[in-house]
């Protein structure tokens, strides 16, 4: 199978000699920007057929940061795996998850009178939501959607003000490439939902839209879609999860779930980020 992973990557135009291994993941440098995204498509196939998954993971020149993001990770890949909520959605999963945590940060301001401000704000402050949670979706401002854009993904393009030269692409040993959260050990840091609920919400997005990972980098996942949501409806209804789920691609964003849903609506692509 290696051989033939091997095979596929340099019948592709990728420099083996490029590769750089963490945890038995190959990491390889290939150019930025549209041939990037287009390397993915073409990987796409073959490596399924052999149980693999390619992700493209930012900037190459921050290796490093990824390097340490994966040797960081204390459980096994199958450990993680297993602690994927099974038998309630995703978003009520989070949702556990995230009262659990904020009992937990109660109990540390209690047993520490130093902290007696922040317990009193924790206290009265009640569940946090986002600014946002309670808006009502307005179709009369949302702009039409002719054909779908080409794809423009952030982490294999840059940023305007810095557009990357070269970019990492890895190959994830992962049959189901939802999964691919437990390989590379993103989640769990600041608001960050944990690694397993990563992993649930992408199963069943992959279900409901044909929606996969193409991007993770250390504070960013990107997804490509066969199957764009279609009505303004579940436009808006994807989009008051996703805003449960990243609320800094509104806070910090677009500034309403109204127009996340209207960039959501028939769209072939999603961006989330975690400040």
């Amino acid at each position: 199978m290696k051989d033939q992973i091997t095979q596929t990557l340099a019948s592709a135009g990728i420099d083996l000699s490029t590769c750089r291994t963490v945890k038995d993941i190959p990491f390889f440098v290939v150019g930025a920007g549209k041939p990037a995204v287009e390397l993915w498509k073409s990987l796409v196939s073959p490596l399924q057929q052999v149980g693999h998954w390619p992700i493209i993971c930012g900037d190459a020149e921050e290796f490093d940061r990824i390097e340490e993001q994966i040797s960081d990770q204390e459980e096994n890949v199958r450990e993680i795996l297993a602690q994927v909520p099974a038998g309630i959605s995703a978003a009520a999963a989070h949702a556990a998850e995230r009262a659990a945590q904020r009992q937990r940060m109660l109990e540390h301001f209690r047993a520490d009178p130093k902290h007696q401000e922040m317990l009193k704000f924790f206290e009265t402050a009640g569940e946090e939501e986002g600014s946002c949670s309670n808006e009502s979706p307005d179709y009369t401002t949302w702009s039409s959607r002719g054909k779908p854009p080409e794809l423009r993904i952030q982490s294999a393009y840059g940023y305007h003000r810095d557009p990357y030269r070269s970019v990492l692409l890895a190959i994830i040993p992962a049959a189901n490439a939802a999964d691919s959260p437990a390989y590379l050990n993103f989640g769990g840091f600041n608001a960050c939902p944990s690694t397993p609920i990563h992993i649930a919400h992408l199963r069943e997005w992959k279900q409901r839209f044909g929606a996969v990972p193409i991007a993770i980098t250390d504070a960013v996942i990107e997804m490509f879609l066969t199957n764009p949501v279609q009505s303004k409806e579940d436009a808006w209804l994807l989009a008051r999860d996703f805003y449960a789920y990243c609320p800094d691609i509104v806070d910090q964003g677009t500034g309403t779930v109204n127009r996340l849903a209207n960039e959501i609506w028939k769209s072939p692509q999603w961006y989330f980020w975690w400040d």
